[in-house]
């Protein structure tokens, strides 16, 4: 009896050992936010930092395919966090998937960006951390004074000029590139552009064709016509390849995001200034421009796994400066991401790279709001995107169209448009049909 009573003490010491180690230890599926330069860097700190306080593995998602930012995939249930654009904050909130946070769990609040802390506050809690920003920004040669005392963007198109190029690369100090290859970006442009026009957020979002505000398609038609179509329209592998081009001497401008940056040779810095895009000309508009964010979520199922104290004790590290320093910054032989900090601290850690210097400069001189779109974000973006493009696209100031006859498919439209539009400076690669026949968009502007 004794025998068997010392053999089931040392089993339960041994099984309560076995269940307080690191074998049975609570994991986390974390899925990061994929489109960003180099995610494999954001895995690598975030892991290192973790295991130096906990022995609880991370599970990491950085598959665009099984989390694509929360476009057009839900969070799934057994994600503990996921980091998703906050375009979707108000519906993820509304769906059930975030798990409030209350704000005194969060450390070191007030270091956040007033217009980061702002947008994911809700009462006493917030919607989760934000660990990155972004915004259409402006980038441009230094030494090219009248855009950068520019203050609408009728002013930036009388500097940049149009229709000074149409092959998809422009020459040398020529011209503005763009990207409008994504319906999503091309919708979450016109908010920007009513943003500034009525100086006010949340703004009123259409539904229709005839509830377009055609002053906000007008301003953007004159983004467009500062490029061409080829350029605005090109789908590119490197979703940084516009700023490889400028580094590379093409155009005289370009728009994009900070982390493009990357793609530019470093000694090419000292020349390269930055503000924030001006998508109309109401200066009060100008001022408050919608700054997009990359937030931590916590889903409420981490309750039922009794993860959420851990849950957040890591989103408390993935949002601290010294990890978003050593996520943004140099890693190996590669420079900085340049991705934007929503931290005070960090944009101050960062500031011995020139580039990141002058992005907080940037951010300074404007009082940025989050962009956050309705409870049906996805879906107004997915009905609307289509109908936004072509808006921005039809009748365009430096094109042409040419009857050239009945065209059925892209393959004939591949065939006839190259020699409808030999005359009048080649074909952009757009064609319709109307009225029985079909027409070619020609490089030639109209008259």
């Amino acid at each position: 009896m004794k025998k068997r009573q010392h053999l089931a003490l040392i089993f339960g010491v041994l099984l309560t050992l076995l269940l307080s180690s690191s074998v049975f230890a609570k994991s986390l599926k974390v899925a990061l936010y994929p489109y960003v330069p180099r995610v494999e860097q954001f895995k690598q700190v975030i892991t290192k930092a973790w295991a130096e306080t906990h022995t609880e593995p991370i599970e990491w998602v950085t598959d665009y395919k099984k989390w694509d930012g929360g476009y057009g995939i839900d969070p799934s249930p057994d994600y503990d966090l996921f980091v998703f654009d906050a375009m979707f904050l108000n519906q993820f909130n509304a769906q059930g998937y975030l798990h409030k946070i209350p704000k005194a769990q969060v450390d070191n609040f007030s270091d956040f960006l007033p217009w980061a802390a702002a947008g994911i506050a809700s009462g006493d809690n917030v919607l989760g951390l934000p660990q990155l920003g972004c915004t259409t920004v402006l980038f441009y040669h230094s030494d090219n004074t009248a855009l950068a005392q520019a203050q609408t963007l009728s002013e930036v198109v009388k500097t940049l000029g149009t229709c000074t190029f149409y092959d998809q690369i422009p020459p040398a100090n020529t011209g503005l590139m763009a990207d409008f290859s994504s319906g999503s970006s091309n919708a979450g442009y016109y908010v920007q552009g009513l943003e500034c026009k009525l100086a006010k957020f949340p703004v009123p979002l259409p539904i229709s064709k005839k509830e377009i505000d055609q002053d906000v398609v007008g301003y953007i038609r004159q983004v467009i016509a500062m490029s061409s179509f080829k350029n605005v329209l090109a789908s590119t592998e490197d979703s940084y390849q516009r700023g490889t081009w400028f580094g590379e001497n093409h155009g005289n401008a370009y728009i994009g995001f900070t982390e493009s940056l990357s793609r530019i040779p470093s000694d090419q810095y000292a020349n390269i200034s930055c503000r924030t895009m001006l998508w109309g000309d109401n200066k009060t508009g100008i001022e408050k421009p919608l700054f997009y964010a990359d937030v931590i979520g916590i889903h409420p199922k981490t309750a039922e796994r009794e993860t959420t104290d851990l849950a957040i004790q890591l989103a408390n590290l993935m949002a601290s400066t010294k990890v978003i320093v050593d996520c943004f910054g140099p890693y190996g032989d590669q420079g900085p991401q340049y991705l934007m900090p929503t931290r005070t601290s960090a944009f101050k850690e960062l500031a011995s790279h020139e580039m990141y210097r002058k992005i907080y400069a940037m951010v300074q001189s404007v009082s940025p709001i989050m962009f956050s779109l309705g409870n049906d974000a996805r879906g107004w973006v997915s009905s609307m995107k289509k109908l936004f493009t072509s808006e921005y696209l039809d009748d365009a100031a430096c094109y042409c169209d040419q009857n050239a006859g009945p065209i059925f498919n892209q393959k004939q439209a591949e065939e006839m448009c190259p020699k409808t539009c030999a005359s009048h400076n080649g074909w952009n690669g757009q064609w319709t049909s109307q009225g029985g026949t079909s027409y070619c968009g020609c490089n030639t502007p109209c008259k």
